[in-house]
């Protein structure tokens, strides 16, 4: 929680790649305002173990990022745990609903090879239609950062 309603979510995103988390989430997401075209203040993220769920929590709880100083991020554990559960949420139906590609969540789905196919329907990566998700990750930790306020 605590994040500037300015901010984007392909520089939230950036923000987690450049701390040192690039590959390491499969799911993220940063509910927006899409009449005022502005984040509402929070963000969800998916991490690939209970781990990197715990140096993330380590590294930005209580930091201020984004320019947002005397604002320190709140971060707690989602509701939502795991790759399948959140795009189970997110249907593709759901997800081609929201018009605006900058606006809808972020997925990578592992390659049947083992490596990481990067998959969105946001600006960042393309989702190809269709992905189905891949078992064995729901053990998957999420970490919320949660809206504040009314």
């Amino acid at each position: 929680r605590n994040l500037p309603s300015a901010l984007s979510q392909p520089c939230f995103l950036s923000e987690l790649d450049s701390s040192g988390f690039k590959d390491l989430y499969n799911f993220a997401y940063m509910p927006s305002s899409f009449e005022e075209s502005h984040g509402k203040g929070f963000a969800f993220v998916n991490f690939l173990t209970p781990a990197i769920a715990g140096t993330f929590m380590g590294a930005w709880y209580r930091s201020q990022r984004f320019g947002n100083e005397g604002t320190q991020l709140n971060l707690s554990p989602a509701a939502l745990q795991g790759l399948e559960a959140n795009y189970g949420r997110w249907a593709r139906q759901r997800i081609d609903r929201i018009r605006n590609p900058a606006f809808r969540p972020f997925f990578m789905f592992p390659n049947a090879d083992g490596g990481s196919g990067a998959t969105s329907a946001g600006p960042r990566r393309t989702a190809p239609a269709g992905v189905a998700p891949v078992g064995g990750l729901t053990s998957s930790t999420g970490v919320a950062l949660q809206r504040v306020g009314i």
